[in-house]
């Protein structure tokens, strides 16, 4: 069973989204970083797209570039993927400029990367995963693992066909799969 990580394309061209200059703290990103645990706020976080000054700003996606490892769906997305990874997690509203989205976060964690068998980064972080193959689920998955989980979103190859089919039958733009592993 193939592993693929989650991630949003187009990211040079499509616009980002950002924590609000305002609200940019040294723990202001930690609200968003899934470790496979349930999130609760008390309303909907703000996030804001990024323009740079005196530039055109780019084009919006359906699922829009944030935070590694994260997703944040505009209502179409919501639409069509929703029903699927609303099994895995949760979807939470966010106000993106006056504008309800929402951020996906995985709640279903497998112990699947062999830490002794990936590449690492110096200070110990995984780089390429090497994964334990009987770890992963045959029915569709998408989940975290606690080695990669600040940074890395993974389907398996059943949740990635049905989210890349999804995705087509409603045009939905900006997500991607790269095969993850060794």
């Amino acid at each position: 069973m193939n592993v693929y990580e989650i991630k949003t394309g187009l990211v040079d061209r499509v616009a980002l989204l950002v924590i609000p200059e305002a609200e940019q703290t040294l723990d202001g990103a930690e609200r968003f970083l899934g470790d496979g645990q349930d999130i609760s706020w008390s309303q909907p976080q703000r996030l804001t797209y990024y323009s740079e000054p005196k530039q055109k700003a780019l084009p919006r996606a359906d699922v829009s570039p944030f935070l590694p490892g994260s997703l944040v769906l505009n209502e179409k997305a919501k639409q069509a993927l929703g029903p699927l990874l609303s099994r895995f997690g949760q979807l939470l509203p966010v106000d993106v400029d006056g504008e309800t989205q929402h951020f996906f976060n995985a709640t279903t964690v497998l112990r699947c990367i062999d830490r002794s068998t990936s590449q690492t980064r110096p200070g110990g972080a995984v780089g390429k995963e090497a994964f334990i193959e009987s770890a992963i689920l045959l029915e569709p998955t998408i989940f975290k693992d606690l080695a990669t989980a600040s940074t890395r979103l993974y389907a398996n190859s059943t949740a990635r066909q049905e989210l890349e089919s999804a995705a087509a039958a409603a045009g939905v733009v900006g997500l991607v799969f790269k095969q993850a592993g060794l």
